[in-house]
């Protein structure tokens, strides 16, 4: 057990090394490549590839293991599940955000010079070897960065030694540097009850409204869509409600919410249908939306966008979908992705 969170957040901005160009198989550094070529641009005709900048380092929790199982599938210094955002009122300041070894807490990469130098910072109190004392592991971790440039991270808990699942928020004034205790916006310690892909959103429009957006599952065997706001920057959050409730065996995931140039509140997320066909089990998907005009207070009905191929389980757990053109099995993690234009409010969608 690692009980040196003291030592860890007195060397909080650690500086991180450039490197030369080469392949990297780690999915934080490729992500924030990405990211360097974004903040070296100043306009439509100057993107240019810079230098692969790694922002990640060893492991802060090596010897932290709360749940005694060991290192599993992910070893101390893999990184997983990364995320990035840029600040609106300061674009120089990157943030980026990653889960290390097996969920043993999360990092976050901070610059404040448009990607040139790093800083890296354990984000705190969110688990055991944070420097918590109520949870074990973060997962499904999303940045977002409010007009004011106020800066939301919103993540999932669980603890593996019994039963207790969550949804945090935590909150950085100052670009990822320091964080803010987290508050729980929704909690469980019944098996039959879960929460899991949490996004949050800042409204672009007004700095106090910041909204949260989780897949929830109830002893119905249904996946609701759960919601949650903060009307006053962070200070205080409404408790998580259930904004779409679906049929019996079916479920929502990958929820995320945009907002149009008008202030329209959308949530765009997968609706999985699941049924007998006859040859075995079979789930449908299709993507869906739903709209709020008030900031979430009321929403309207769903909306069926479109729909995706069947999908069936692999012999080995996998997703598979049959290929339109050959007919063949093929691979299909699914997760969908949306994003809107703040110009014009075309919405868009990629799986």
């Amino acid at each position: 057990m690692n009980h040196k969170f003291d030592e860890l957040a007195t060397g909080l901005t650690q500086p991180a090394k450039r490197r030369a160009a080469q392949p990297l198989g780690r999915a934080a550094i490729m992500c924030l490549a990405v990211a360097v070529l974004f903040a070296f641009a100043t306009n439509g005709s100057d993107f240019r590839l810079g230098p692969l900048i790694q922002i990640s380092g060893d492991s802060p929790f090596v010897g932290c293991d709360p749940g005694g199982l060991g290192p599993g599938p992910l070893p101390d210094n893999v990184e997983t599940e990364p995320y990035v955002a840029v600040n609106p009122a300061n674009p120089k300041n990157i943030a980026a955000l990653w889960a290390v070894g097996r969920y043993r807490g999360l990092v976050a990469g901070v610059s404040l010079d448009g990607g040139k130098k790093w800083s890296r910072v354990v984000v705190p109190d969110l688990n055991v070897c944070s420097g918590g004392t109520q949870f074990e592991a973060p997962f499904d971790s999303w940045l977002s960065f409010a007009p004011n440039g106020d800066l939301y991270l919103i993540t999932g808990v669980f603890t593996r030694t019994h039963v207790d699942n969550a949804i945090l928020v935590s909150k950085s004034a100052d670009g990822g540097v320091h964080w803010s205790l987290p508050t729980i916006l929704v909690e469980s310690t019944d098996s039959r009850f879960g929460f899991e892909i949490p996004t949050v959103t800042a409204d672009p429009t007004d700095a106090r409204f910041v909204y949260a957006i989780w897949d929830g599952s109830d002893h119905g065997h249904r996946g609701p869509a759960m919601f949650s706001r903060t009307s006053d920057a962070g200070h205080t959050w409404e408790l998580g409600r259930v904004i779409v409730q679906t049929d019996p065996q079916d479920y929502v995931q990958f929820s995320q919410l945009l907002i149009l140039p008008d202030g329209t509140l959308v949530d765009a997320y997968e609706l999985v249908n699941v049924k007998d066909s006859g040859h075995g089990i079979e789930k449908n998907f299709s993507l869906q939306v739903m709209r709020s005009t008030d900031r979430g207070q009321t929403w309207s009905s769903p909306v069926q966008a479109l729909k995706m191929l069947p999908l069936y389980g692999g012999p080995e757990g996998n997703s598979l979908v049959t290929d339109p053109d050959t007919g063949h099995l093929v691979s299909d993690p699914i997760n969908p992705s949306f994003a809107v234009d703040r110009q014009n409010g075309i919405l868009y969608a990629v799986w």
